[in-house]
């Protein structure tokens, strides 16, 4: 299985380690190999919530944190792409997208990909304290379940992208949004509970069942936690 990890920064550096090392101890799992993608480097700012080693800063983050996680702990096939994601790169077959990624360009882009390479995706972000992670499989395109259906600005918000100039759009670049390292553990914590629920748990499961009890998203407010199934999105259909 590969899996591509796309945005390096803070949700990524705590997604990381449980993730990690289930893969390694996973016998399904542990000849995984995991592709971190980003062309964002370290800044000094970056450690009030993102968890790199000392003395990182200038170095790429997928390479810092490939650095930081080849040992033996972890699992061995670790590559690093120092280079940010756009709808024209190439995903292996067999494999899933995971987004932490800041704007919605770049997660329209990971969409498209999913559609052409059939690749199912995970979807991590977080505000200052609020955080949610969602799930997309391609068979979705188009219905309720699809996250351009459910946030259409997907489709429409053209800031905040690293390598795209802004277009006519007004809204407020994204990641504009005071965050904390709090907040970045949550979306990891979702990020990780939708990952071993459709890695694992669903496979086990009756889909024609229980269907309609499965997670599509996980989050939070300030107040309290919350769990969207797909019969949450898909009864009055």
């Amino acid at each position: 299985m590969n899996y591509y990890i796309v945005g390096c920064g803070g949700v990524c550096s705590y997604f990381l380690p449980p993730f990690l090392k289930t893969l390694k101890h996973h016998k399904k799992f542990k000849k995984s190999t995991v592709h971190l993608v980003d062309g964002d480097q370290i800044e000094q700012k970056n450690y009030d919530r993102q968890m790199f080693q000392s003395g990182a800063v200038g170095k790429f983050k997928s390479d810092a944190l490939k650095e930081q996680y080849s040992s033996k702990e972890y699992i061995e096939q670790i590559k690093s792409i120092t280079e940010y994601l756009t709808d024209s790169f190439c995903v292996k077959p067999k494999s899933m997208l995971i987004g932490f990624v800041d704007n919605h360009p770049a997660r329209k882009d990971m969409l498209t990909l999913c559609d052409r390479f059939d690749t199912p995706a995970i979807f991590g972000a977080n505000s200052t304290i609020g955080a949610q992670a969602y799930y997309y499989h391609p068979k979705w395109q188009g219905s309720r379940l699809d996250p351009r259906v459910r946030f259409p600005e997907i489709l429409t918000t053209d800031t905040g992208s690293p390598i795209r100039a802004a277009g006519c759009n007004t809204e407020a670049k994204l990641d504009d949004v005071p965050q904390t390292a709090i907040a970045n553990q949550l979306a990891a914590t979702h990020a990780l509970h939708l990952w071993n629920f459709w890695s694992i748990e669903a496979q086990e499961m009756d889909e024609q069942e229980t269907f309609g009890f499965w997670p599509v998203e996980s989050r939070n407010t300030f107040s309290r936690f919350q769990t969207v199934t797909a019969g949450d999105l898909t009864t009055d259909e």
